[in-house]
């Protein structure tokens, strides 16, 4: 998934490896969705619709994305587009109304509660295409799905225009924490599918989906698709601080 969000998250480590926010990037390894297979689906997009990163619908006025997707941003410089798998047709396009960032959220270590709600100006019109997820909390081995917009291939940096998902699996917290040197917190989430396959670039924001529940939204990870897992926020640990405003 390709975007306008350059915002790095660096986390060096004594084995070298690195962790980047997935702002400009693709689901790897990932199929093309069909129309309506991800209704809540949602893009964030400049003012000339360029892509930057993906959110998921969670009311009639409500998206929730990444933190570090919408740093920096105002209301009046970004639209919500909704309805569509293409970027280059269908669907439509919301004004914002606010951003609400986690208070916890710093932009000086974007890795934790990287989470942020974006209200829309209008009621999102529901239909066929168009419709809110739950929120909902995984274990380990669930099966799952992560859905984006970005790059399908890291080194040529292919931009594709229709939706890709790829299915995955819940990775426990304690397998996850080994992975990434006991540096991650407890509301995270993490999945792994298999090497050649997992988020990248741009997407950013968009859903982890378990048992038809969205549990997680793309945070960072090892770019891209190398083996190890991904680290997404957990919605569950969220939905508190969500209800206040949702």
């Amino acid at each position: 998934m390709s975007g306008i969000v350059i915002i790095l998250a660096i986390l060096a480590s004594s084995s070298g490896f690195f962790a980047r926010n997935f702002a400009n990037v693709e689901v790897i390894g990932g199929r093309p969705a069909e129309p309506g297979q991800f209704p809540f689906m949602a893009a964030l997009r400049d003012l000339n619709k360029t892509f930057s990163c993906g959110a998921s619908i969670i009311a009639e006025k409500w998206v929730v994305t990444a933190a570090h997707c919408v740093e920096g941003l105002s209301k009046a410089n970004f639209t919500i587009s909704v309805g569509t798998n293409r970027l280059s047709e269908g669907g439509s396009f919301l004004n914002v109304a606010n951003i609400v960032s986690h208070p916890d959220y710093d932009p000086n270590n974007p890795r934790f509660n990287d989470i942020a709600l974006v209200e829309l100006s209008n009621e999102i019109a529901f239909d066929a295409l168009t419709k809110p997820i739950e929120l909902g909390p995984a274990s380990a081995n669930d099966p799952a799905t992560l859905a984006g917009w970005g790059y399908t291939n890291f080194t040529s940096l292919t931009e594709p225009d229709q939706l890709q998902f790829l299915t995955t699996k819940i990775v426990s917290f304690d397998d996850c924490q080994t992975s990434w040197l006991n540096t991650l917190r407890g509301k995270q989430i993490c999945a792994l599918s298999r090497k050649g396959e997992g988020a990248c670039f741009g997407d950013s924001g968009g859903p982890l989906i378990a048992n038809e529940k969205l549990v997680g939204i793309v945070s960072f990870g090892y770019p891209c698709g190398e083996g190890y897992p991904d680290v997404y926020t957990s919605t569950s640990s969220y939905i508190d601080w969500i209800n206040q405003y949702v």
